[in-house]
């Protein structure tokens, strides 16, 4: 699947369009702030992540499901990983969060592509997608 450039014409069916999102203004017409704004802007950085250049709000925890694919193997195959805490067997499917490719992952949106350092080596990752813990047990 290719990505349509933003601001461009209707895409085909072939394509996915990524757009910035803007967080919602959380003040009163007399700019005091909203009761439970800090909830409120906490629940949209999370969901939407955050103005470009700046890095997303969400933080990888226990339990969230990534899949991912290296740019530099063909066929590039998609690689799914949960997030750990305790464990790190890439092979079954575990990733420490503490690992250089969780640490890239965290600060990387899904439809992102990255490098990150691996035996010393830079190797180049789409970031497909991420299903957070609590999106799995709803």
């Amino acid at each position: 699947m290719k990505i349509k450039p933003l601001q461009q014409a209707a895409a085909g069916r072939g394509y996915s369009e990524h757009r910035t999102v803007r967080a919602a203004d959380l003040r009163t017409p007399g700019g005091d702030e909203v009761p439970g704004a800090d909830i409120i802007s906490e629940f949209i950085g999370t969901e939407q992540g955050t103005a470009a250049g700046d890095e997303p709000q969400y933080q990888l925890r226990h339990g969230d499901r990534v899949i991912i694919r290296h740019l530099d193997k063909e066929p590039s195959r998609p690689e799914f990983y949960t997030i750990s805490s305790t464990d790190n067997d890439p092979i079954n499917g575990f990733l420490h969060v503490k690992t250089t490719l969780a640490e890239a992952l965290a600060k990387a949106a899904p439809g992102d592509e990255f490098t990150y350092i691996d035996a010393g080596q830079d190797r180049p990752v789409l970031f497909v997608s991420l299903e957070t813990a609590a999106a799995q047990a709803a």
